[in-house]
């Protein structure tokens, strides 16, 4: 019973991990992005 546990607990940890690896990744992604369009937008001014 208790090892049941420790595995649901596990498994739950690492998909939280997962998620936030994911989602940090998007972000850091969405930031690139954002920093490319504005050094276009300032090409195109300049």
């Amino acid at each position: 019973m208790i090892n049941i546990l420790i595995i649901a607990l596990t498994i739950l940890v690492s998909l939280v991990e997962l998620s936030v690896v994911i989602w940090s990744l998007k972000s850091t992604r969405d930031k690139f992005a954002r920093a490319d369009n504005d050094s276009d937008k300032n090409r195109r001014n300049n």
